[in-house]
C-alpha cells in the first residue's frame, strides 16, 4: 500500500528553474549571517564598544547593546551579528566565560 501511495504523492521538491527561485536561493545562502547573544556586559558598554570588542574575530554586521527605555542605560546584555557563521563560532569560542571591560561575559548562539 505504501508503494502505491508513493506513486500518487511524489515527493515535493523545490523548483529552482524560475529566476525568482534562483535569486532567492542564491541570496539566502550567500548572505547568511550569524547572531550571538552576549550577557554580562558592563553597564557602560555602547554599541560601538561592543562592535570593536568583537571585530577582531571577523566582520561585525551589527552590534546592539540592549538599553532600558526609561533610563537609557545598558541592561547588561546585547547581540552581535557576524557576516559568517565561522566568524561567530570563533568569537563564541574565544570570548565565552572570559573578562571583557572588567566583567565576565557569557556568549551563546542566537537561533
Amino acid at each position: 500500500m505504501q508503494a502505491a501511495m508513493r506513486g500518487m504523492f511524489p515527493a515535493l521538491k523545490p523548483n529552482y528553474s524560475s529566476a525568482t527561485s534562483q535569486f532567492f536561493f542564491f541570496f539566502s545562502r550567500r548572505h547568511f549571517s550569524s547572531k550571538l547573544f552576549i550577557r554580562g556586559l558592563p553597564f557602560s558598554m555602547t554599541n560601538q564598544m561592543l562592535a570593536d570588542a568583537f571585530s577582531e574575530f571577523g566582520k561585525v554586521v551589527k552590534a546592539e547593546v540592549i538599553k532600558d527605555k526609561d533610563k537609557k542605560k545598558s541592561k547588561g546584555f546585547g547581540y552581535v551579528t557576524f557576516d559568517s557563521e565561522d566568524e561567530a563560532q570563533k568569537a563564541l569560542r574565544s570570548t565565552h566565560g572570559k573578562p571583557m571591560h572588567g566583567r565576565v561575559v557569557f556568549v551563546d548562539k542566537q537561533e
